[in-house]
C-alpha cells in the first residue's frame, strides 16, 4: 500500500490537548486521521455528530450543506 503525507493547519494549544488525549488511549495523530479516513469512507458520512456549546454562536449562520473546498480556512473557522 503506498502512502501519502498531508498537512493540516490547527491551533497549537489544541494540538497538544488532542496528543496528549490520544496519548492516553494509545493513539497518535497519525492513527486517529487515518481511523477518521476509514470510517468517512464506509459510513459515506462524517462518524460523529458536529455540535458547538452555547458560547460559540457561529455554527447557526452556516448553510445546511458546506462545501469546505470552495471556503477559506477563516470562514471554516
Amino acid at each position: 500500500m503506498t502512502t501519502t503525507t498531508i498537512q493540516v493547519r490547527m491551533n497549537s494549544a489544541l494540538k497538544q490537548q488532542v496528543e496528549q488525549k490520544l496519548k492516553s488511549m494509545g493513539l497518535n495523530m497519525s492513527t486517529i486521521v487515518n481511523m477518521l479516513a476509514h470510517q468517512i469512507v464506509r459510513q459515506n458520512r462524517i462518524p460523529f455528530d458536529i455540535v458547538a456549546d452555547d458560547s460559540d454562536s457561529r455554527l447557526d449562520t452556516l448553510p445546511k450543506s458546506v462545501n469546505a473546498d470552495m471556503m477559506t480556512e477563516e470562514e471554516l473557522l
